[in-house]
Order: C-alpha cells, then structure tokens, then sequence
C-alpha cells in the first residue's frame, strides 16, 4: 500500500509557547507532514487521536512527573503503528526507561534539539510509519479474514466456537472489542428473489457497497466492515451506544441504497466486550435477519426484535373454500380481494412464515391441479412460482409476487390455448389426480373405464402430448416437490406419500425430471434460502 501522501502529527505539550516554537522549527508541509492539532492535557489528546488517527505524535515532558504514560498505554492498547515521539527537557535514566517500556518511538531532548536534529527524527518515523503501515496493513488482513471465517462457519453448521472467536480477538488488532463494541448485520433485501427475476452482477455489487461503506464511514466512531459474501456484511462499531450506531447506519443505509439501486436492512447487536458476547449476539442478528419477515422498518434492533411465531392450523382458514370457487368463477376482483384477507390474517396472528409461504404455494398447485383436472390443456408452471414464493423474506415481498402470480393465472385461465381436453381424457387426468398418492398403472385405468389400455394410451397422446405413464410419474414428482422443499419428510418417506413404493424406483424417476436426486434438490433448495 502506498504511504500516506500527507503525514498528520498532533503536538501534546502544556507549554503553549514551546507548542508555538516546535510550528515555526521546519516547513512542515514541505515535508508532507501537518500539524494538524494541539492539546495540552491527556484527555485532549486522545480525544483529538482517536478522531484524527495522526501518523505522528510528538509528546513534551517537562519536570519529573510521569504523566504521559496513562496516555501512551492509552494509544498503545489500540495502536502499535503511530509513531511516538518523545521530548524531554532533562535526561533522566529511570524516567526514560519508564517511557521506553510505555511505548515510545523516539526520544528528543528539548534544550538540545536542532532543525535538522528534528528533521533527522521526523525522516525516521516517517520511514517507521511506512513499514509499520505496510506491516499492519498485512496483519490487519490477516486478521479480519479470520474473523470472517468464524462468523462464516458460525452461520453455516456452528462449527465455530467460544474459544475460536476468543483465539481471533486476542489478536493485538481487536483490542478495541475489549473497550466495547456494537455490531451491525447489513444485508441487501430480497438478494436471492432479485437474482432470480434478473441478472445480478454480484462481484459489481459487493465492490458499489464496499466502496459506500469506506468511502462514509463516521468520523466520531472507528467501524470495520467485514463481508461476509458478495451482498452481506459485519460492521463492528467502537461504541456502546447502540442509539448512536442506529444513527449512522441509517445514514449508510440511506447512501447505500441510492448507490447500488437496491434495498437494504440492517440489524444492530446489544453492546459487546468480549467472545461469548460477539458469539451470542451474531446468533441474535441472524435469527432476527431470518424472522423479520413481518417487519417493515429498514433498521431494525435486537433488543426490540422478539420473534414468537404461531404453526397455521387450515381449519381457522374460513377464506379457502370462497377462493378457490372465486378461481373456477373467473373472478379475480374476487381472488385478490380474498387472497389479501388471507395474508393480512397470517400478519395479524402472527403465522410462521414458513407455513405462509407453503400455504401461498399449496393454494396455486390447487388451482393447477383443478384446471388441468377439468381439461386445461397448457399446465401452469407452479414449480417455478413456488420456488419464488419460497425466495420472499418479508409479507411486504410476498403479496408482490402473490398478485403477480394471480395476473399470470388469470392470463392463462383466458388464453387462447387454454381449450380444454375431450371429456374422457378429461375425466382420466381427474381418476388420476384422485389416487396419486398410491400406485397407478395404465391396465388400472383401462380396466376402471371398462376401455382397452391401447386405446386410452393412444387417445391420451393424442389430447395432450405425453403417455399416461409419463403423465402419472410426472404428476408424481409435481407433488413431491413442496413436500422436499417443506417437510421435515424423509426421502423413503415422500416417496410412499406420492404412490412410490420403491424409493430407488423414486430416486431415479426425480433425477430424469429435475437431472439430480431428491437429496441434491433438498440441499438445493435450503443452500438458496440462504
């Protein structure tokens, strides 16, 4: 990394005439070098340090008195890189070595000490700042990408534990977790919904949001982000005031949304000081990132975020009957009408979202499989609206695409191509529909209509492009998805509830309609929600 191209240097000395002679002694921004500020006590100076963070220190002592060294060890818990300059009026062994031991970079001697005994010093620290910037610069990589990976495998299996976060954070660069921190979940809303609607430039994404959050980072406060992937990140603030921290980061929302074109929320932690807290409140900021799904407010704050979700019971349901009557009316006023008062009862009782978004996808399989039960020939493409019901992590998402799909399902109900099936094929495709959930053959359904299996294979090819066979495997594997995607089913299991007897005979039926096995598509399917 380059050096700075201006040297910032803070003088703390109680003698104003003295701070007054050190400005006149060089031309300092011949140097590149700035004396940016003065102070004259200890609280000042760091105040004045930790806002400016000066490559620079030039400290002056005068009497007996040890009183700069609260301030070095101050500065040194959190910094080994500035660079230290001591001046002293009087040598003396034992207060030297007490300065030495605190942390100094150089020591001066103020009677004694000449332009060019100055300049000499200041060339010195200079070349020291570039090395030691380069050096941390280096370590301060290191580090963080270690704490990546803890929060990383953390999130994924709990893989990390107390004492791997510990291990990271006894690291010289996190010593400012020790004074206290706050953390921040920032995340961009609806990623994986938006990359399935539209291409996404992810690595163009993740480079617009770090340069927003460098480029606006607080001077009141030292905040280091750390991404977590392309559209998600960390941000650990040096506070305990988690007020203050909702401020800024409503400020870097606001920014950040304006840059990238995109919604984002943010979650902010309880304060923190040492592993187990970073640990525990990483927890929270995930559940809460998962769970807030009813919520509306862009920051949101764990301490204020109680999530108690309730299973849904489709007996409460009164709606279902009316709207599936209003479908088979073609009413969509109807539909949508009854399809908000549905949602708004989910919102109201709080309903886990899960079991929304499973109700959402059950009800459109329902409409499929009514209509091509009458005859519709052009089937609907549940799966892929299932799938993006299932990519909704918020009821403000959700009844978006929920209408959106109602307006494709009424287009489709009034197509051209949506005549329907001679009556018999028709009334085969409902036998078939009746007993999916156990073996069906082709001599059954011959035998059942009292018509020879040569026929109605012939017929049934002829109505709608595909073998009965196929139909009914087809048909099969439809219904095996949402239980894949929702239940807690096992494989063997699934198979059974969708009239497969043999789970090899399932497993490769599922591979020659979706090209991988029933297990592949699971980890899929929950490795994209997240």
């Amino acid at each position: 990394m380059a050096s700075p191209e201006m040297y910032k240097i803070i003088v703390v000395d109680e003698n104003m005439h003295r701070q007054l002679a050190l400005k006149n002694m060089l031309p300092w921004k011949e140097l590149n070098c700035d004396i940016v500020a003065f102070a004259q006590n200890n609280r000042d100076a760091y105040r004045l340090y930790s806002e400016i963070r000066p490559q620079i220190i030039i400290l002056g002592v005068t009497g007996r008195r040890l009183d700069r060294i609260p301030l070095i060890h101050q500065i040194r818990r959190n910094d080994r890189d500035v660079q230290i300059l001591l001046v002293m009026e009087s040598f003396q062994y034992f207060r030297v070595r007490s300065y030495i031991r605190a942390g100094i970079s150089d020591l001066l001697l103020g009677p004694t000490l000449s332009p060019e005994g100055m300049r000499a010093a200041l060339e010195e620290a200079k070349a020291k700042s570039n090395q030691m910037h380069r050096m941390s610069r280096d370590q301060e990589r290191g580090a963080m990408r270690e704490l990546q990976q803890c929060f990383l495998l953390h999130k994924e299996d709990h893989s990390s534990s107390v004492q791997d976060f510990a291990q990271v954070l006894d690291q010289p660069f996190y010593g400012f977790v020790r004074e206290g921190i706050v953390m921040a979940y920032l995340r961009v809303d609806q990623i994986h919904l938006i990359g399935s609607r539209r291409q996404i430039d992810r690595s163009l994404l993740r480079a617009r949001l770090q340069d927003v959050l460098s480029e606006n980072r607080p001077d009141s406060v030292y905040s280091l982000p750390l991404f977590l992937n392309q559209h998600s990140a960390v941000m650990l603030f040096q506070t305990t005031d988690c007020t203050q921290v909702q401020f800024i980061v409503r400020s870097l929302l606001n920014e950040a949304q304006r840059v990238i074109q995109e919604p984002i929320f943010v979650i902010v932690s309880e304060p923190i000081t040492d592993a187990a807290g970073m640990m525990e409140q990483f927890d929270r900021l995930i559940e809460c990132s998962r769970c807030r799904f009813y919520q509306q407010d862009r920051v949101l704050d764990v301490r204020e975020n109680r999530f108690a979700f309730w299973p849904l019971h489709m007996e409460e349901l009164t709606f279902h009957t009316e709207l599936m009557d209003a479908v088979s009316a073609h009413d969509f006023t109807a539909v949508r009408k009854i399809q908000q008062q549905m949602l708004d009862h989910m919102e109201e009782h709080q309903i886990d979202p899960q079991d929304v978004k499973a109700y959402c996808s059950f009800v459109f399989h329902n409409v499929e499989g009514r209509q091509i039960a009458l005859g519709i020939r052009k089937s609907f493409p549940y799966e892929d609206a299932s799938k993006i019901i299932g990519l909704c992590e918020t009821m403000e998402a959700l009844e978006k695409i929920v209408m959106e799909i109602w307006d494709e399902i009424e287009e489709w109900l009034s197509g051209d191509d949506s005549s329907q099936y001679r009556r018999d094929v028709s009334e085969w495709i409902e036998y078939i529909h009746r007993n999916i959930h156990r073996k069906l053959t082709l001599q059954e359904l011959a035998a059942h209509f009292d018509i020879s299996a040569s026929y109605a294979s012939r017929l049934f090819k002829q109505e709608t492009g595909k073998t009965i066979i196929y139909y009914i495997n087809e048909t099969k594997m439809k219904e095996a998805l949402p239980l894949l995607d929702r239940s807690e089913l096992s494989i063997h299991e699934i198979a059974a509830r969708v009239g497969v007897e043999d789970p090899f005979y399932f497993n490769r039926l599922f591979r020659r309609f979706y090209g991988m096995s029933p297990r592949d598509y699971r980890k899929k399917i929950h490795g994209e929600k997240e």
